[in-house]
């Protein structure tokens, strides 16, 4: 299965984002499916980024400037192959339901796992103070920084051909 988004010109908007499926078959790729985005009059970013399960049952789909919630906070899809066609199945949204996140801005199978990038969402990182001074709380107090619009990743795990939210990674410069 190839998977590709195409952006078509013309009167039609809806096609503005299209996703494409080809299949291989005998060697060669053959046109198979158009997806089109569930908001097609909107400008959303639908298919700015695809990604395919290694198995090709699932299909990710990104719109990284989804209104329906908040502001630009995006969306992804998930698509299950049914009877040799993608069936939409699943929508994911943020866990940081952020006004502007742009969720999915990139996305990416590895295995049984989907990352989902997110350019400006928050992260809060847990800090050390000095511990003398919280001591009395057995350390009860915690303190945190927050890093506004510095992006984060979610994981996603795959059980039974429904992905369920596992985790997410910050990536901290101090680290290095």
């Amino acid at each position: 299965v190839l998977v590709s988004c195409v952006k078509l010109s013309g009167n039609d908007s809806s096609l503005e984002n299209t996703v494409v499926v080809y299949r291989n078959i005998n060697g060669n790729y053959v046109y198979d499916q158009e997806i089109i985005s569930p908001n097609p009059l909107e400008l959303t970013g639908f298919g700015d980024s695809v990604s395919i399960i290694s198995d090709g049952t699932l299909l990710a789909i990104s719109e990284r400037l989804n209104d329906t919630i908040k502001t630009n906070q995006g969306k992804v899809y998930i698509y299950q192959q049914q009877q040799g066609k993608f069936i939409l199945t699943q929508t994911l949204s943020s866990p940081g339901n952020e006004l502007g996140e742009q969720f999915g801005y990139s996305i990416s199978f590895d295995g049984d796992q989907l990352a989902v990038t997110s350019l400006q969402g928050n992260i809060t990182i847990p800090t050390t103070f000095d511990a003398e001074s919280t001591y009395f709380d057995a350390e009860f107090t915690k303190f945190t920084k927050q890093d506004d619009d510095a992006g984060i990743v979610y994981l996603y795990e795959r059980l039974n051909d429904v992905l369920v939210y596992a985790n997410s990674i910050v990536y901290d410069d101090a680290d290095n």
